[in-house]
Parts: structure tokens; sequence; C-alpha cells
């Protein structure tokens, strides 16, 4: 089997800011989840940055999160649509397994049990995302 590899890829990643509040009661209710993206794209360095604003609670007030996560990404020099696809589809995609995993991993140390935020679709934020780039 032949694969593709891309040369869009995740450099670093980091937490910007984390405010995690949780009590001890044993209730089953979904959390609710807010995204905020935002990107700052530096041409000349092949640089595109993706912050992600994301706040989960759940209906009991049980759980909050507030995490704000940056990935940095290298691109190649493509045409614009390809680009575009690469920053405001995939870059989401890439990041949020990692806040989820920060997340689930900071829960778990806390001792009342893991906090296990669901997996999304992450296409819907494509176009606020891109009206929320600034370009330098």
């Amino acid at each position: 089997m032949e694969t593709n590899t891309s040369s869009f890829r995740l450099v670093d990643f980091l937490v910007e800011r984390s405010l995690i509040e949780r009590k001890p009661i044993k209730l089953d209710d979904r959390p609710s989840i807010d995204i905020s993206p935002s990107g700052y794209l530096i041409r000349d360095k092949s640089i595109y940055q993706l912050a992600l604003d994301i706040k989960v609670t759940t209906e009991s007030n049980r759980f909050s999160a507030e995490v704000k996560a940056v990935g940095i990404f290298h691109f190649p020099d493509d045409d614009e649509a390809t680009l575009g696809n690469f920053f405001y589809i995939n870059a989401p995609a890439i990041l949020f397994p990692y806040v989820r995993a920060y997340i689930t991993s900071l829960t778990a140390l806390s001792g009342l049990g893991s906090e296990i935020i669901p997996t999304l679709n992450l296409t819907g934020l494509a176009e606020e995302l891109k009206k929320n780039t600034i370009e330098k």
C-alpha cells in the first residue's frame, strides 16, 4: 500500500491558559462544548498559528473547563485552495485531540476520575476561523 505524506505538519503545541473546576458529584450529564478559533498566518516563514479557545460545561455545573491551546503548523508553498483546507479544516482537526488528551490527563490526576471530552467534527468552524485569521 502506498501512502502520501503531507508537508503540512504540527511543529509545536502549547496550552496557553487553562482553568478546570470540578465537584465530587457523580452525575452522567453530557458536556456542552463551545470552541472559538483564531489564526495567525505568517506566509514568508510558512507558519500558521491556530488558537482554540475551548469552554466545556456540564448541565449540573459539576465540571467546567476553559482551555486556550495553540498549535504551530508549518506548511508548504502550495496553491491557495489547498492551503485553505489545511488551515481551516485540517489544523483544528489535528489540534483538538491534543486538547482532549490534556483535559483527560489533568482530570485523571484530580482523584475524581477522568473527564473524557467527546470527539467532534470541527469542519463547521472553517468559516469562523477564516474570518478570525490575521495574515502578516
